[in-house]
């Protein structure tokens, strides 16, 4: 498996890619018009300046992603996410922000 979701955060190890989890300032899913012969589902683990990691819907799932990130912020937009799942348009999804008071 390409990405390892561990305790300080999330890397790709076919890539150069990694966040911490304390970095992470928005959550997206990305939703293409391609499937299903090829990936059209990508999470987008963002930082403030735009960095971060881009994990495709079956990696995400090999490792669990959605669940951890259920655990990790409960207010995580559920809603959201089963509307990125049905998606078959070229589409982006806010599944979670870092509230800023």
């Amino acid at each position: 498996m390409s990405v390892q979701v561990e305790d300080w955060g999330v890397r790709r190890l076919d890539r150069d890619e990694a966040i911490a989890w304390a970095d992470i300032e928005r959550i997206e899913v990305v939703t293409t018009d391609e499937g299903p012969w090829q990936e059209d589902f990508f999470w987008l683990l963002e930082s403030a300046e735009e960095k971060g990691v881009a994990i495709g819907g079956d990696e995400a799932e090999a490792c669990k992603l959605l669940a951890v990130l259920q655990q990790r912020y409960l207010d995580l937009d559920n809603e959201a996410v089963i509307r990125a799942v049905g998606s078959t348009q070229n589409a982006r999804f806010l599944i979670w922000r870092r509230r800023r008071y």
